[in-house]
């Protein structure tokens, strides 16, 4: 038994492509294994959907805390009522009736290593998720498959089953990571406990809008930015080293985009993590 998150912001459910797909599906079979599906709503204006179906809850969230948060909320009540997943899910991510079946089969065959089951996501024609992490630009190599992985790989939230024995283990969602690199994080934290992530031989469609990084204000960079940073100084802290270099090389790229305040605040960061002189942060 598994049940789901949905995080909005500024949508409405019913301009939601994850709610209005996956509404789509219950009405079509009815999916027992799947107990409840929780909207939280993170918008600043509620927007309480009309005739929801009784698997689904709505909860407005004004403070917009982000998707730890909301998800620490939702996994607790999960587990007691007996869950042993729960899956996560943006708004704009197209559900389809083969991910559901096979969501479903591999939990049930799931052995206990398995801490995360994946869908593979495709963003138009790119394929955005799994990647591995052994490079700091992914899409511009080899991507996984379907198949089981114990190290070097990272799965987005959306779409994703997390087993919940797993995440307890864990302490839950880290709130370090409101928004940005949660699931960086999530998958970093699973082959640091010598467990399983099993990519599915399915896949679905997912808006990323960070592909378009022309399309991102100044301040939405900064925090993710601020996340990234986070996650390598603190965490990942072996790719270190290759993402101060980064860092350096996307703030010359910037300034020849025009993308002038991108870029002075991108290598800001870079001398502020070491640049060139700087020492490496540790792990403690």
């Amino acid at each position: 038994m598994f049940d789901m998150v949905i995080v909005l912001y500024k949508m409405t459910a019913s301009e939601s492509k994850t709610v209005q797909s996956l509404k789509q599906l219950l009405s079509s079979t009815d999916y027992p294994e799947l107990r409840q599906i929780y909207l939280i709503d993170n918008s600043p204006t509620k927007n309480q959907p009309e005739q929801l179906a009784p698997r689904f809850s709505y909860q407005w969230q004004a403070e917009n805390s982000g998707l730890a948060k909301a998800y620490n909320d939702v996994w607790p009540q999960s587990v007691k009522a007996g869950c042993k997943w729960l899956v996560t899910l943006d708004q704009d991510t197209e559900l389809n009736a083969a991910y559901l079946q096979k969501m479903i089969s591999a939990q049930k065959n799931a052995t206990e290593r398995t801490a995360l089951i994946a869908p593979i996501i495709y963003d138009h024609n790119q394929q955005i998720s799994p990647v591995f992490t052994t490079s700091l630009r992914p899409l511009h190599n080899i991507l996984p498959t379907s198949g089981n992985y114990t190290k070097d790989v990272m799965a987005i939230n959306s779409g994703l089953a997390v087993a919940l024995d797993f995440l307890a283990a864990c302490g839950g969602y880290n709130e370090e990571f409101p928004l940005d690199y949660l699931d960086h994080w999530l998958s970093w934290q699973v082959f640091q406990t010598n467990q399983t992530l099993q990519v599915l031989a399915v896949t679905i469609e997912h808006e990323l809008s960070v592909l378009t990084p022309k399309t991102l204000s100044h301040e939405r960079y900064q925090k993710i930015l601020a996340a990234e940073t986070h996650f390598y100084q603190t965490y990942h802290v072996a790719q270190l080293p290759a993402f101060k270099k980064q860092l350096l090389l996307r703030g010359i790229k910037q300034l020849f985009q025009r993308r002038v305040k991108d870029a002075l605040w991108t290598l800001r960061q870079w001398k502020n993590v070491g640049g060139t002189n700087g020492k490496q942060k540790t792990n403690t």
